[in-house]
């Protein structure tokens, strides 16, 4: 365990987050974990590690951090506008940080990022997650999102899988598109209580633009437009939640909720969200727009297995050798960067 950073300033919500924690539902603790699946496992991939290691998950404006080490990082999913020492970083790529460096997000236009480290974050496992669930005060950094004058600490030892732990360079933009795309609409699958609402208030569902209202965060995401009118009851005896489900409370406007949601709940469900669309959602924000489509189970499947061979395509693309630096230029009283790229073309054994 070796200090990796200093946190000069947190960023607006800046948490520790893996891929969850399973099997707890039934004593009320949610999975939690990254809203953004995907672009935690590809932070992961780039700089070696596990894919479900934690990584810090960042929103909307990131944090200030000094390097206290020399450091492989990588970020992936929305772009935040990050810089090291004043030099923008493409949202998707792996870098190398040196002792003394600054790391540093100036807002773009995405929501969510992740920075991992090669090794990982030091932090302890509880009920079998690094994850934060702050409403119980669980995982991460003593279950709190980062501190002014926090030092991180990352992990040495073999955390890789298989991808180039030397890994240095940007992800092409083709290969990454779809991981952060903000337009497209949101797949779900109708249920389990969409027979609570008449056939016209369905298309009304899917017909609509809804606009992300100002009251999203980890737990989930309430929408604004044309309410909703249920057919009679307005309530379900409680049952099981998982992310992705569309709740319909009695004012008619939809709620869908996400990794810290509640395990349980009693309003009617009318539709649910794929997984390999809900990280699409995590990458919008307040005043942003979503629309909704219909697709049924094996198409749902089909998209998951597509996400997977992106994945596995990421995944080869690392074991290329590449040598990625950038330099800074001065020309009169102006400062220009460059970036050379050496790609050797070898694939490691």
């Amino acid at each position: 365990m070796n200090p990796a950073f200093y946190v000069s300033n947190p960023g607006l919500f800046t948490t520790l987050q893996d891929l969850g924690r399973f099997g707890y539902a039934a004593s009320g603790i949610p999975q939690s974990g990254a809203l953004d699946p995907y672009s935690l496992r590809i932070a992961n991939i780039l700089v070696g590690n596990r894919q479900d290691e934690a990584a810090l998950e960042l929103t909307i404006l990131g944090p200030r951090l000094e390097f206290l080490d020399n450091l492989h990082f990588a970020l992936a999913g929305g772009d935040l506008g990050a810089q090291l020492n004043g030099i923008d970083l493409p949202a998707f790529g792996a870098y190398q940080g040196q002792k003394g460096d600054i790391l540093s997000f100036q807002g773009g236009p995405g929501v969510r990022a992740y920075l991992a480290v090669k090794g990982g974050f030091s932090a302890s496992l509880t009920l079998g997650s690094k994850s934060t669930y702050l409403r119980a005060g669980l995982g991460g950094f003593a279950g709190r999102p980062l501190l002014r004058e926090q030092i991180l600490y990352g992990l040495t030892g073999p955390k890789t899988q298989g991808s180039n732990p030397s890994f240095l360079g940007e992800l092409p933009k083709t290969m990454t598109a779809e991981f952060v795309d903000r337009e497209v609409p949101l797949e779900v699958i109708l249920g389990p209580q969409d027979d609570y609402f008449a056939a016209g208030q369905i298309e009304s569902f899917f017909a609509q633009q809804w606009q992300v209202s100002s009251d999203f965060d980890r737990m989930g995401y309430r929408l604004a437009g044309e309410k909703l009118e249920h057919l009679d009851k307005k309530e379900i005896i409680s049952d099981g939640i998982s992310p992705g489900a569309i709740q319909v409370p009695g004012h008619g406007l939809p709620i869908i909720l996400l990794a810290d949601a509640q395990t349980t709940g009693g309003y009617p469900k009318i539709a649910t969200v794929i997984s390999a669309d809900l990280p699409l959602l995590a990458q919008r924000k307040a005043e942003d727009w979503v629309s909704f489509s219909k697709c049924n189970f094996a198409q749902a499947k089909q998209k998951i297995l597509a996400r997977e061979k992106t994945m596995e395509e990421i995944f080869e693309l690392t074991k290329i050798k590449r040598e990625v630096r950038l330099f800074i230029m001065q020309v009169g009283q102006s400062s220009y960067s460059i970036r050379c790229e050496e790609k050797l073309g070898e694939k490691l054994d």
